[in-house]
């Protein structure tokens, strides 16, 4: 069993998260923290860990983000099954056992639920029903539970085979989504999925540091919807994958159109905001399906629809009489 925590200036909140690992019930495990670069105690404390306990190894790299941090770990680890835990959250002390004792199932993916919390106050939960869900009922499973959001790789114990036999890594040239399209590719491999109905796992909330809050780069949104829809529409089949499908095809326009405001809120110059366009057009527009979307998107491709110039002056329009809003 290997346990990957990438670890960036996690300040404070890494002893508890550490602490939590080295008080699990189930021993046999190894730990490897990976240091991407913090600048404050953290790497200090990495080191101190690993003396304390065997299990715990360090590898300090440059900062490159969390997704070449956990590439690395999977890369560094030795275990037959891999899970990651976020170095500002915490786990109680049957976390991994829970994991454990569903190995027997044969399932390739186990997963468990989750507390949010926020100031060590609980404020929400997330429960996932138990059981063994074989791949033809994997759709319906996703959808009943309202899980295509869950993309996280925390909470849930991947099979080192299926990721090193197909190559599966987390995408390293964009910070948005990155978890959800390794989580997406990784099902496509699984004949079985293994629920616990409990709740092990602490998600610590941090609204300050939040990257779903912060405005992102208009090419790695893109980039995310020209990967995570391919890898969606391998397993979201029969009636509850087109439900999901139709789902995500209404946030992933959604997100689209935030991609291209965002090229004004983060001031882009006229020929930045060309290639944005001319990359929306040329790779995302003929993924996107007009199935059940309301009006205002219905219309938002159709324009994209058009010359990347006449795109263009139509959004220079819209930013000066205020229908994009830059603050």
């Amino acid at each position: 069993m290997s346990i990957i925590i990438p670890v960036y200036n996690t300040g404070d909140k890494l002893a508890r998260c550490l602490d939590s690992i080295l008080a699990q019930v189930f021993t046999c495990w190894e730990l490897i923290l990976v240091d991407d670069g913090s600048t404050d105690s953290s790497p200090v404390l990495c080191d101190q860990y690993a003396r304390k306990d065997s299990r715990v190894s360090v590898f300090h790299t440059g900062n490159s983000g969390v997704s070449s941090a956990r590439n690395r770990g999977i890369a560094e680890s030795k275990g037959d099954w891999i899970c990651f835990v976020d170095s500002d959250d915490w786990v109680e002390e049957n976390y991994i056992n829970e994991f454990c004792s569903r190995i027997p199932d044969g399932s390739d993916l186990i997963m468990q639920g989750y507390i949010k919390e926020r100031d060590d106050i609980e404020i929400g939960r997330r429960h996932i029903a138990e059981g063994v869900i074989p791949r033809s009922s994997i759709p319906a499973y996703f959808l009943e539970n309202d899980l295509i959001d869950f993309g996280s790789p925390c909470c849930k114990l991947f099979k080192r085979s299926i990721i090193s036999d197909n190559g599966l890594a987390f995408p390293v040239n964009y910070s948005y989504g990155e978890d959800t399209v390794f989580f997406f590719r990784y099902i496509n491999y699984c004949e079985s999925i293994s629920c616990v109905g409990k709740e092990g796992y602490h998600y610590v909330e941090n609204s300050a540091d939040s990257l779903s809050r912060r405005v992102h780069h208009s090419k790695p949104l893109l980039l995310f919807i020209k990967d995570s829809v391919p890898a969606l529409e391998r397993w979201a089949v029969g009636p509850a994958g087109e439900i999901i499908l139709e789902r995500q095809n209404a946030k992933n326009t959604a997100l689209a159109n935030r991609a291209i405001n965002n090229s004004y809120i983060l001031g882009y110059g006229e020929n930045d905001k060309k290639d944005v366009l001319a990359l929306f057009k040329q790779e995302i527009r003929p993924i996107l399906k007009r199935k059940g979307l309301s009006l205002h998107s219905r219309v938002f491709v159709a324009l994209t629809g058009l010359p990347v110039k006449a795109q263009l002056l139509l959004l220079n329009l819209f930013k000066a009489t205020g229908i994009i809003k830059t603050s």
